[in-house]
Parts: C-alpha cells; sequence; structure tokens
C-alpha cells in the first residue's frame, strides 16, 4: 500500500501533517477567506497530491475553476474528479501565461527547486493574484539533510523562501503558524522527525515582475558577506544563476580557498581578470593617504622619484571596473551583491539609466548575523577571520594600503614570508608623505 493511501485511511486526505483548523475541511474555509477570490476565479494547484483540497474547496465554492498539476501519475488519477489536470512537472507546466488568480504550494516545495516554482507561479499569475505557501522549513543544515534522506524532501529555511518570493515578485499578505496536527498513528510514528521542522502558511500577492526572469548575475568577491549571499541565494545558483568573481592576479590564498570550494558546486562561475601586479607596476602604489607630487601628473613633472595611487583608484580599475565592464558586455540585467549597511554606513543610490538593477539581499545584516548565518548552514568560514582584526578580509597580498585593517598582524600569522616585502612597501609611503609633512610643518610656522 502506497504510503498515501495509508495517510488517507487515517484521515489525512490532504497529505499535509498540520493545517489550519482541526479539521481539513476546516483547512479550506480558513485559506478560502484569506484568499477572498473573485466568482469564477482560477487556481492551480502546483504538485496537487491527490487533488483532495480542491475537493475540499468546490464544497464551499463550486464557482472556482481548478487545474492540478502533478507529475505523480497515481496521485492524479485521483485528483481528476476535481478539476483539470496536468501530468507535467509543477517547474515547468506548460500553462498560459498570467490565466490564474491563485497558485496553491502545498508540501511540495521540497521536490523541486524553489526558484523554479517560483518563477513558474510568477508567470502563471495575472498581477494582484494570489500565491499560497504551505511548507515546512527549517534553518539548520542537520534538520535539512534529514528531510533529503528520510523524506527525500528538501527543507528549506523560512527566510530564504521569503527572499524567494520577494525576488519572485510577490509581497507578503499573510504569514502565520499552522497549529493544527493532522490525526493517524502514521503522523505520531513520524512525529519525532517531522516535529524538528517548523511549518508555516502564508499568502502572497504578486505586485511586480520577476527577477527570475531577467538576466541577473550575482557578484562574489570570497569574502563573508558575498559566501553569505551566495548561500542564501543558493536554489537560484544552483538553477543557473551566473556567478561572477574577479581575479586581480594576487587574491589572497585563502580567499581563493573559499573560491575552489564554490567552483565545485556552482554550475555557472565566471571569472573576470585583472592583473593588479602590472597596473601597480605602471601607476604606482596604493596608499590611504597621495601627495600632489606621487600623483601621475607629478610624475609628468618629475616632483619625486615615488609614485602613489588612492586605494579606491586601484580597487576602481582592479575590481569594480573589469567587473562592471563584465557586466555590461553580457548584457546583465540584475546585479546582485553581499553588500551591508554595517559595512558601508551608506550605500549609493540608484538614479535613471543605470545600466542594470542592483540588489542587496544582506543590506541590514549585521557582522554577527552573516557569521551567524554561515555557520547554521555548515558553510566552510575563511580562515582569514580567525586572525584578521578587521570584519572584512583583504582583497590582494601585496597591497599596501587599506592601514586600518590590521594586515600586518595577518601576514605574520599566515604569510610571515611576505612581511618584509610589505614593510618595505609602507616605508616607501611614509618616506614621501613624511617630505611633504615636514613641508606642511614649515608652511604653519610661516603663518604662526
Amino acid at each position: 500500500m502506497r504510503n498515501e493511501q495509508i495517510l488517507q485511511s487515517q484521515g489525512v486526505q490532504m497529505l499535509t501533517y498540520w493545517r489550519l483548523a482541526e479539521s481539513e475541511e476546516g483547512h479550506a474555509r480558513a485559506l478560502l477567506a484569506l484568499l477572498d477570490l473573485p466568482v469564477g476565479a482560477c487556481v492551480v494547484d502546483l504538485g496537487c497530491g491527490t487533488g483532495r483540497l480542491a475537493e475540499l474547496c468546490s464544497v464551499v465554492r463550486p464557482d472556482l475553476h481548478w487545474t492540478l498539476v502533478n507529475v505523480d501519475e497515481w496521485q492524479l488519477q485521483q485528483a481528476a474528479r476535481w478539476g483539470t489536470t496536468a501530468l507535467r512537472d509543477m517547474a515547468d507546466t506548460g500553462l498560459p501565461d498570467e490565466s490564474f488568480d491563485a497558485v496553491v504550494v502545498a508540501y511540495a516545495m521540497g521536490y523541486s527547486n524553489p526558484v523554479l516554482v517560483m518563477r513558474e507561479a510568477s508567470r502563471l499569475l495575472r498581477t494582484g493574484g494570489k500565491l499560497v505557501l504551505h511548507e515546512l522549513y527549517s534553518e539548520d543544515a542537520k534538520v535539512q539533510k534529514l528531510g533529503v534522506e528520510v523524506l527525500n524532501f528538501r527543507v528549506h529555511a523560512a527566510r530564504d523562501i521569503g527572499l524567494l518570493a520577494e525576488l519572485g515578485g510577490f509581497d507578503l499578505v499573510y504569514a502565520c503558524t499552522d497549529t493544527f496536527q493532522a490525526p493517524g498513528d502514521a503522523v505520531e510514528e513520524a512525529a519525532p522527525i517531522f516535529h524538528q521542522f517548523d511549518h508555516f502558511f502564508s499568502v502572497h500577492i504578486k505586485a511586480r515582475p520577476s527577477l527570475f526572469a531577467r538576466r541577473a548575475a550575482l557578484q562574489f568577491s570570497g569574502g563573508k558577506d558575498s559566501l553569505a549571499c551566495l548561500h542564501l541565494l543558493r536554489p537560484w545558483v544552483e538553477a543557473g544563476l551566473p556567478v561572477y568573481w574577479t581575479c586581480t592576479g594576487d587574491t589572497i590564498p585563502e580567499t581563493l580557498a573559499v573560491v575552489g570550494e564554490a567552483r565545485t558546486w556552482v554550475p555557472d562561475f565566471r571569472e573576470v581578470h585583472a592583473d593588479v601586479l602590472a597596473w601597480k607596476q605602471a601607476h604606482g602604489l596604493p596608499s590611504d593617504v597621495v601627495t600632489a607630487q606621487a600623483t601621475w601628473i607629478g610624475q609628468v613633472y618629475g616632483m619625486t622619484d615615488t609614485k602613489l595611487v588612492g586605494r579606491f583608484d586601484c580597487c576602481q580599475a582592479n575590481l569594480m571596473q573589469p567587473m562592471h565592464q563584465r557586466m555590461l558586455t553580457d548584457g546583465v540585467e540584475v546585479v546582485i551583491r553581499g553588500t551591508k549597511l554595517a559595512d558601508t554606513g551608506k550605500v549609493p543610490q540608484a538614479t535613471p539609466g543605470d545600466p542594470y538593477e542592483v540588489v542587496l539581499p544582506l543590506l541590514n545584516w549585521s557582522h554577527e548575523q552573516v557569521f551567524d548565518f554561515l555557520r547554521s548552514r555548515a558553510v566552510p568560514i575563511s580562515a582569514v577571520y580567525d586572525s584578521f582584526k578587521s570584519i572584512s578580509a583583504p582583497e590582494c597580498l601585496h597591497c599596501t594600503a587599506w592601514w586600518d585593517d590590521g594586515k600586518g598582524a595577518y601576514l605574520k600569522q599566515l604569510h610571515p614570508d611576505k612581511v618584509d616585502q610589505y614593510r618595505v612597501g609602507l616605508q616607501t609611503i611614509r618616506a614621501e608623505l613624511q617630505r611633504r609633512v615636514q613641508e606642511l610643518d614649515m608652511e604653519i610656522k610661516e603663518v604662526s
């Protein structure tokens, strides 16, 4: 006997372990009240099971038109009495665009990639249509693994699914915990496993086009924030979201290790190239303070033998500009980054005419939230954070700027063979600055 038949024989016709009311009839009534659909509305149930939800809702609202989608032919045969059926993958139904007023996904998201399901739901819904998510969730990587091993069901974190819904063009309308447990021995036997999951019911409204239907890219640096962003959007990455990383030619070894691990599972990893060492040879050492004499125009007039560039000039030339140009070349419409206000204090606002939209999923996260997130997903964190005093990891191993980051201590602990070269660079900068400070002191003395 199939597991569905056992559950049905014990009063679990909807094949869900929790619901909004004590009875399945009460659950259907509560769902319809929350949806408040117009007369004659069209509803599609993605991963419909045996169609029990459509059956119960049809008793209360016989005017609704149901389309039931499932890849399980046996289940779909049971559902055929309650609506039009489609033996199709719920992430690729083949149904007409914007032809439904509501989409229901109940205990089904774990059998597919949620990004593909969100994209399909957005495609099927008219603007203003409702999306119902009735799912199991967990933030814990061990519990997520349990779901796959025991149930063959991929349990996602509620925060992740909420973000994917938002990126899919949906605004949250209502959310609650479905506190009523289904009856029967089968449910009780499974309780030790199922009670480890969170379970929520939510209603979302389609407010705008889905980002999943646009050409998007995730910009990855290998630091903790971009790593968290990568794993937060892992379902989208696994569904084909391109991940771009800039190799400056001088990336610190710890970051190279993180990048190497990402390459093992990211299907579309794209590398952008720069040569920061050659660039510095031509333009000068990056410094947090640059004198007029040491700039390129000072060099033209032979005002000093020391060539210096601002820290952001070097970053712009070897990190930002190559990445930006690649976005333009590849026709990217949406850029996703791990930028946080906790790092910058302010994020430049978008302006009309910008070549692409920028999405910042971690914008309001704290540093500790990032670390907690990575730990909860059992994501290996770069060893640099164990020794580097700054909350942000260095980009280039031979950089002589970013003096407030504590790079000296980092090099002493992890790369002592680089300390002497780093010291020489700093001393070169200091000698140039000292000459100008002496000139400044003399000028101050003249007017004192």
